[in-house]
């Protein structure tokens, strides 16, 4: 999945994951609203903002997070409203988890349609990247150095996350904007939790970023964009085995 600079901005780019678990069992429906929801509400608001960087920060991170929980929640309703839960999934919910557990889940049904996201947008004047729940978002200088703009969240252990499906979702939403002024990030790299999980080190992971800025540098997007899926998957196979998804925002 690319954007890149040859685009008219802003370019945006998200990438969700659905938690895939038999309690969020709509979880892929989940990860489709996400995205679309992300794209979405971007748009507006980036749109409605001042160049000025210091105002999309104080906009964006007061608006931006409860605005795409909102238009999430929205698809999801739509969605349960078009196509009610099941017998089969109430049958296959309760084998696992009990009764009790379902009239809990339908009382929150937005558990079955669980997700994470990741974004990045550039602007000719800002760049900005968002995130709720596990998942990785790497930025690569104009040096090819990778680096990563949010520390470790203590929340994404042993298989717990953040998610849009939590009553505060809004708040558990780290964003960050940066002018895009003077030594300007070369590339963006969002993916999903599957990727890093896949390397044992976290120095291997990110020499991925440095790698892949290479190519693009000398070889440009064809080569990558050929062999990318047989890349992830290599590495799903010989680590995590779980499926992965890549974006790369390119600002080369």
């Amino acid at each position: 999945m690319f954007s890149t600079a040859g685009s008219r901005p802003p370019l945006i780019l998200a990438v969700s994951d659905g938690h895939g678990s038999a309690r969020s069992f709509r979880s892929d429906r989940g990860a489709r609203f996400a995205v679309a929801s992300a794209v979405a509400e971007v748009k507006r608001i980036v749109a409605m903002l001042p160049a000025d960087s210091s105002a999309v920060a104080r906009e964006s991170t007061n608006q931006l997070p409860a605005a795409i929980v909102r238009a999430w929640k929205s698809c999801v309703e739509a969605d349960m409203a078009a196509d009610p839960l099941t017998a089969l999934e109430r049958t296959q919910f309760v084998a696992q988890y009990g009764a009790s557990s379902w009239n809990a889940m339908t009382a929150n049904p937005l558990t079955a349609y669980g997700a994470t996201l990741l974004i990045a947008v550039a602007t000719k004047t800002f760049l900005l990247v968002a995130q709720i729940g596990d998942g990785d978002i790497v930025t690569v200088s104009s040096r090819g150095c990778p680096t990563r703009p949010f520390p470790a969240d203590v929340r994404h252990f042993a298989g717990e996350t953040t998610s849009l499906c939590l009553p505060i979702a809004d708040q558990c939403f780290s964003v960050q904007v940066c002018p895009l002024r003077g030594e300007r990030p070369a590339l963006v790299l969002l993916s999903t939790d599957g990727y890093s999980n896949s390397y044992e080190r976290d120095e291997d992971f990110l020499r991925v970023g440095a790698d892949l800025f290479t190519i693009l540098k000398e070889e440009g997007i064809e080569p990558v964009e050929s062999q990318l899926t047989k890349w992830l998957e290599e590495v799903s196979r010989d680590g995590s085995g779980d499926d992965v998804t890549l974006g790369i925002l390119s600002l080369l």
